[in-house]
């Protein structure tokens, strides 16, 4: 989606562009600045261009790109027509055992990776495989769980397969190749636990992970089965969750329910009454959600892959239609650059996309803000 002002359809009458229109003419400027690098410029007679430091590849001309990519590539070929050469060259088990030695006693771990890769892709022998050797030293030890130079990087693994596995699949992986508990895990992996509606901390903490790299916005529903249940928010207050939310992101302040006290003036005669009234009410209006929206950011960089949770609201079951949602869309850019209290963030979050798994209003919402206004 361009910021760029859209194309008008209609040509000026007169001026200094009459065969354009206006937005379009207000763009020749970068449109010739563009044209004029591509041609003269340079960076201090360096000939390959692309890669250096200080270098837009905007300015970077067709045939220098061509050359440049045939050149990585050429690059490529050799270095692994190199290593296919060094797998080649055929070592004894004592020597496997000195190399990968000497590799983990200097902290080369860039040489001990290609001698790894040389190792598993040589041919095993049918007597004492050196490799099967390598498997069973590396499980040992994981096994043991005394490796302390690797002590972190365990924990890390540990924490991403517990969280992509679950509880169950998590503890038969652990057993197996020697991984950290199921509490150790989950104490050492990072969790946010998220209030209902927008989480601003998890929008500031998006803005450092990414780091001004693209980042997507995609949605996904749900089910909640129409019941409530109480929770602590990070304030430490306790509120009621299933209510049905009102569409407009601006009322969304006003839709947390909070526990009700009694009062003598609707014949409480207890705060029980009080909170048996609103269940009641909630359960006669028809307002309990039958599914939560969940969004997140997702990085569309090579980089940084790893999705944040920042919103959860219960759903609306109707009235939640393409201008509700080119509501929330206005409010979440402006929260992508500014904080809570107005200020610029100093590293913005760079949204670019939205995806989600339905159509309907989320295409309507699309169409309607694509088109020019007045």
């Amino acid at each position: 989606m361009s910021i760029d002002p859209p194309c008008t359809g209609e040509a000026q009458s007169s001026g200094e562009s009459p065969f354009t229109c206006m937005n379009c003419a207000k763009q020749g400027r970068d449109l010739i600045d563009v044209l004029r690098h591509r041609d003269k410029g340079s960076l201090g007679g360096v000939k390959d261009r692309i890669g250096v430091c200080g270098f837009n590849q905007r300015y970077v001309k067709t045939l220098e790109l061509k050359n440049a990519l045939k050149a990585e590539s050429k690059g490529r070929e050799e270095a692994e027509r190199h290593v296919k050469e060094l797998t080649r060259v055929k070592l004894s088990r004592g020597e496997w055992e000195k190399c990968l030695m000497d590799s983990c006693l200097s902290c080369d771990e860039e040489k001990l990776i290609i001698d790894l890769m040389r190792l598993f892709k040589m041919g095993i022998s049918k007597t004492k495989p050196v490799q099967l050797m390598v498997l069973q030293n590396l499980t040992s030890k994981l096994l043991k769980k005394n490796n302390n130079h690797y002590l972190a990087l365990i924990k890390d693994i540990s924490s991403l397969f517990k969280n992509e596995l679950g509880s169950t699949n998590y503890s038969l992986l652990a057993d197996m190749f020697g991984l950290t508990g199921g509490t150790t895990a989950m104490k050492h992996g990072e969790q946010e636990r998220l209030d209902v509606g927008i989480n601003h901390r998890v929008i500031c903490t998006a803005a450092q992970h990414y780091r001004g790299f693209p980042v997507n916005e995609a949605s996904d529903g749900a089910r909640s089965l129409r019941y409530l249940q109480p929770r602590l928010t990070n304030s430490g207050e306790v509120v009621i969750l299933g209510k049905m939310w009102n569409a407009d992101v601006q009322k969304w302040s006003d839709e947390v329910l909070k526990i009700p006290r009694r009062d003598a003036s609707k014949g409480d005669k207890d705060d029980y009454d009080a909170l048996k009234r609103l269940v009641d009410d909630l359960l006669n209006n028809h307002q309990l959600a039958k599914s939560v929206s969940i969004h997140n950011f997702t990085g569309l960089g090579t980089v940084e892959k790893q999705s944040l949770v920042y919103c959860i609201w219960p759903t609306p079951d109707k009235g939640y239609n393409a201008c509700h949602l080119l509501k929330y869309w206005e409010n979440l850019r402006r929260l992508c650059f500014y904080t809570e209290s107005g200020d610029a963030r100093e590293n913005p979050i760079n949204l670019l996309t939205y995806s989600t798994d339905s159509a309907g209003f989320s295409l309507s919402a699309a169409n309607k803000l694509m088109k020019p206004t007045e």
